[in-house]
């Protein structure tokens, strides 16, 4: 009877795991097609002699192939394709940014698409972690009604393209999704270790804090924001000293500037000239 029982029990967890994983990878397709449409639309306007407008468009059809492969794929092959998606949103990010700097994509459209490409990766993280520590083998993304794709990823109505500048560059994407909602539902490991002499008692060990989504975002946001307006300042005057930015931004405090260029500076972005108050900037 044990035998038996325990027999049943794993295939229950198997099938468990095995829906939680069916409704990730649902997800996951839906987010790429999603990303894909975001791309396509903002890149729209770019000239077609303009090589990062085909690299981009090729990278967003790659993540949709291999986003939709994953759900038809053995375990291993699932872990190679997740690697890829993953390599994937890094090199398009760093063109994005690319794209941003150059003036290209307006400021607006970066800091969606950054957004919406970071919870993406940071849903296949959680969705690793939760598989190496076979956590989702207990409670899964679907335990308590949820996943990551539900509501706002599937929400067809959340991209919206309307207000655009007649002499914009690009399509304005409207952030209508909820600010601050989460990618990953929150796991819990239940243990049932049996301790000699004791009668069995359920452990339940708490996942990692998951930082607040909607805290990270605005900071996000307005850190990028800081540091295209410094860009585009350094872009069109060659070269500038901290002082030349704070009477353009007066609103920004000097430690502030500061912060963001010594960043710029050790991202090899800028290049930095003399020293202290003398020093300079330049894009690098």
């Amino acid at each position: 009877m044990d035998i038996k029982k325990d027999i049943q029990g794993r295939g229950m967890l198997s099938n468990q795991a095995s829906g939680s994983m069916e409704s990730f990878t649902i997800s996951l397709g839906k987010k790429g097609e999603r990303l894909a449409t975001a791309l396509y639309l903002v890149t729209s306007f770019l000239s077609d002699t303009e090589p990062l407008k085909g690299r981009l468009r090729t990278l967003s059809l790659d993540l949709v192939r291999d986003a939709s492969s994953v759900r038809y794929g053995t375990t291993s092959v699932e872990t190679n394709v997740l690697e890829m998606v993953r390599a994937n949103i890094g090199e398009t990010l760093g063109l994005l940014e690319l794209a941003l700097i150059a003036g290209l994509i307006s400021e607006m459209n970066f800091s969606i698409l950054k957004r919406e490409y970071a919870t993406l990766r940071d849903a296949i993280e959680i969705k690793k972690a939760s598989r190496e520590s076979r956590t989702d083998t207990i409670l899964g993304d679907t335990f308590f009604g949820s996943s990551f794709g539900t509501p706002a990823f599937q929400n067809s109505s959340n991209l919206n393209t309307h207000h655009l500048p007649q002499k914009d560059q690009s399509h304005d994407l409207s952030a209508n999704n909820p600010k601050g909602h989460s990618i990953g539902q929150k796991e819990t490991t239940v243990s049932d270790t049996k301790t000699k002499g004791h009668a069995p008692a359920p452990r339940v060990t708490a996942p990692a804090s998951v930082p607040n989504s909607k805290f990270n975002i605005q900071n996000s946001v307005q850190k990028e924001s800081r540091r295209t307006r410094i860009l585009k300042l350094i872009k069109d005057n060659r070269e500038v000293t901290i002082k030349d930015i704070t009477t353009y931004f007066p609103e920004l405090s000097e430690k502030t500037i500061q912060r963001e260029l010594v960043s710029l500076v050790e991202a090899n972005v800028l290049k930095k000239f003399g020293e202290r108050r003398w020093s300079r900037y330049s894009l690098a």
